[in-house]
């Protein structure tokens, strides 16, 4: 208990404050590397090339920051508001994507949401 209360102290003092979920991240998320294969997996089907479905490409970061014809796909730093994570969750706000059964998995979305919330970089 007293190494607790040690401990405790000690981060006050120090100016060591409890992280928030995103300070305690470690990993920081590439567009190029961790993001780009999960959207060339589900979506360049429809929305990369010559394809732009609703006329939206995600086949590179500057076409999906552009968006689609309706909005931007992308919040950087809110991917609780980004249409991208509400249609890969099927989500109000969003149109579920892909189309059909197969579905992104949880560990993929949580690569692009991170990405989102790091701040949408092109890295």
């Amino acid at each position: 208990m007293k190494l607790a209360l040690v401990l405790i102290a000690s981060t006050a003092v120090l100016g060591v404050g409890i992280l928030t979920p995103a300070q305690a991240q470690t990993k920081e998320v590439s567009f190029k590397k961790d993001v780009t294969p999960v959207l060339k997996k589900y979506c360049y089907n429809c929305h990369a090339g010559e394809k732009s479905s609703h006329g939206l490409k995600v086949d590179n970061y500057d076409n999906i920051m552009k968006g689609s014809k309706y909005s931007k796909v992308v919040k950087p730093e809110k991917s609780a508001e980004s249409v991208i994570i509400r249609s890969v969750k099927n989500q109000p706000g969003g149109t579920k994507m892909p189309p059909g059964r197969r579905s992104v998995s949880e560990s993929e979305i949580k690569i692009i949401a991170d990405w989102i919330d790091q701040g949408a970089k092109n890295n």
